[in-house]
């Protein structure tokens, strides 16, 4: 698992664009509401691969632009 800074506020930048609430999100990555709340609170910087692409689907990215989106936020 790659570890990402700043992922939480990625994601909920991303929901609110897509007008998803954390339930939403939920349901359409198969993601538990619990891993995606850790990755939302901060607790949790490692994402896993599933999970990346999960997301990255649910957002409309390919999971390589995602992760550039996520990686972006990540360099100083």
């Amino acid at each position: 698992m790659r570890t990402y800074e700043h992922a939480g506020e990625i994601i909920k930048i991303e929901m609110v664009r897509c007008g998803y609430t954390l339930d939403l999100l939920s349901e359409k990555t198969a993601v538990s509401p619990a891993v995606l709340r850790g990755i939302l609170t901060g607790r949790s910087k490692a994402i896993s691969t599933r999970c990346i692409c999960a997301l990255s689907s649910a957002f409309g990215y390919s999971a390589a632009e995602f992760i550039d989106l996520l990686s972006e936020n990540t360099r100083s």
